[in-house]
């Protein structure tokens, strides 16, 4: 296991001398100290030689043994009975669970302004409890629990302005409404019921919505963490846009207008006429020529051989957030670059997991986790 006293340690150090080779004027050393502690949570992820040894293993019983025996999920797996291997359980209630805990041990020790900037990886666990509830509602799908974990879900209830009760019991998306009064979501849902919007409809403008926030809250940020923050979400919403417009054409014929109305009004690299030109292209090829000729053309790397654009995407946000990490630590965006490279943590185990149930051969599974 990591020794994470030392971590800290070296990483404290390691922050004085970004400071002084910066020349930075000022830096506080509760900034520091909740990057070390980042530090310290990042040298417990998961190296290529442990997802090797996962690969390895011929059933789930064996993989969550290495688990805890082996790594940093020691501590949530310890107590797991053989009736819980499964993905569905792994994956939310002790992968996610150890997740949020480290979020909520961050989250109480920031200070005001640092907790309105990390609130968005919050909101970005509403959309998905969000998601999960209209999915059971418009998919008639049955119902389940959202959480099993008590501490997620006291900590999620008193930070929320959901009323969860209102939507775990809702069975209608009008009964859906009154649970989300007083919140951004509010008004998406009544436009959705009022013109019986379907579920993809309704994700696609939680997205909308939530990056639209994260981008205007790194106004807040002092010049030099906005600048390094538009980098790493900036690059995102690009190929957001540009993944959706060529789903919009490839898969779903959209007219233009449609696109348009899925896509995150924000321009990073990409600029308004570079967008209205894509989603003017007559087909999907036509989008890949002009992305062959920008920044962004491994987001469609081998689309032609019958690799998906979702799964590029995830591979270059995963490597933008290793970039931050490392280069730019002493930002909120290192803050949320963890937390990308530990969401995707989670898929890789999940991912290794259900594979292996199913007794996929391990060169099958290496192609689908991201490293």
């Amino acid at each position: 296991m990591p020794d994470n006293g030392r971590a800290v340690c070296e990483y404290s150090a390691y922050c004085k001398n970004v400071i002084d080779r910066k020349d930075l004027v000022f830096m506080s050393n509760r900034y520091c100290a909740i990057n070390a502690k980042i530090k310290a949570m990042y040298s417990g992820c998961l190296k290529k030689e442990d997802y090797m040894a996962l690969l390895s293993k011929s059933s789930v019983p064996e993989v969550c043994a290495i688990l805890r025996e082996n790594t940093s999920y020691s501590d949530v797996l310890e107590e797991l009975t053989e009736d819980k291997l499964h993905r569905g359980n792994i994956e939310k209630n002790v992968l996610h669970h150890k997740m949020f805990t480290q979020y909520i041990r961050l989250y109480n020790f920031m200070n005001r302004e640092e907790r309105n900037i990390f609130r968005f990886w919050f909101m970005r666990n509403e959309i998905e409890f969000l998601k999960h509830r209209l999915r059971y509602i418009l998919n008639n799908e049955p119902a389940g629990e959202e959480f099993e974990n008590i501490d997620d879900s006291v900590f999620f209830e008193e930070h929320t302005k959901i009323n969860c009760k209102l939507a775990m019991n809702a069975r209608r998306l009008s009964d859906f409404l009154p649970a989300c009064e007083n919140t951004p979501y509010y008004d998406i849902l009544r436009t959705a019921e009022s013109i019986k919007s379907d579920y993809f409809s309704i994700v696609m403008m939680f997205d909308r919505l939530y990056y639209t926030m994260l981008w205007k809250a790194k106004d807040k940020l002092p010049k030099a963490e906005a600048k390094v923050f538009e980098e790493f979400v900036g690059s995102s919403i690009d190929m957001l846009n540009l993944m959706w417009i060529y789903r919009g054409k490839k898969y779903f014929d959209f007219d233009n207008e449609i696109i348009y109305t899925y896509l995150i009004p924000v321009r990073y690299r990409l600029s308004s006429e570079d967008i209205k030109s894509m989603v003017s292209a007559s087909s999907d090829a036509g989008v890949l020529n002009y992305v062959r000729d920008s920044g962004y053309r491994e987001l469609f790397e081998g689309v032609g051989e019958g690799f998906f654009v979702e799964e590029n995407y995830h591979r270059l946000e995963l490597k933008l957030a290793k970039k931050i990490f490392v280069t730019n630590p002493m930002t909120m965006a290192a803050v949320f670059a963890y937390f990308q490279i530990k969401q995707t943590e989670v898929y890789n185990i999940t991912t290794i997991i259900e594979c292996v149930r199913y007794g996929i051969k391990p060169e099958i599974i290496k192609k689908h986790v991201r490293v």
